[in-house]
C-alpha cells in the first residue's frame, strides 16, 4: 500500500515538468514557423519569458513537495532542478523555507525590506 502512495506522489510531481515541456516545444515550433528574423526575435523573447516563470513555479513546487529521502528518481529531477536554477536544490530548499518561516522579517536574509529600528522600508536596487 504504501508503495501505491509514492508512486502516485511522483506522478502528480511529474506532472511539474508537463507545462515546461509542452511550452518549450509549442515555443520551439512557433519559433520555426515564423517567417522574418523580428517575429523569430520576438517569439524567442516571449517564449523565453513565460518559460522562465513555470520553471520557476515547477521548481517551486518541486521544493514544497520534496521530501528528505527521495527516491533515485526524484533525485534526478531535483538534479536538474539544480541545473535549471543555478543553485543547488537543497540550498535554495533551505533557503526558501527560511523565507517561508520569517516572511519579509529580519530574520529573513531574502527580504526585500529594510529594517531601521521599527521603521521598515522597500528595498532598493538603485540605492
Amino acid at each position: 500500500m504504501a508503495s501505491n502512495k509514492s508512486a502516485n506522489e511522483f506522478s502528480t510531481k511529474d506532472l511539474l515538468l508537463l507545462y515546461p515541456i509542452i511550452l518549450l516545444t509549442t515555443s520551439f515550433y512557433l519559433f520555426l514557423m515564423a517567417t522574418s528574423l523580428t517575429s523569430q526575435i520576438g517569439w524567442a523573447t516571449l517564449s523565453c519569458l513565460f518559460l522562465a516563470m513555470s520553471l520557476h513555479i515547477s521548481v517551486h513546487e518541486w521544493v514544497h513537495r520534496s521530501s528528505a529521502h527521495p527516491s533515485k528518481r526524484l533525485q534526478a529531477v531535483q538534479f536538474l532542478s539544480t541545473l535549471i536554477i543555478g543553485l543547488p536544490f537543497h540550498g535554495y530548499r533551505w533557503h526558501h523555507f527560511n523565507h517561508h518561516q520569517f516572511i519579509n522579517s529580519n530574520e529573513d536574509y531574502s527580504t526585500t525590506w529594510n529594517f531601521v529600528g521599527e521603521k521598515r522600508t522597500p528595498s532598493s536596487f538603485l540605492i
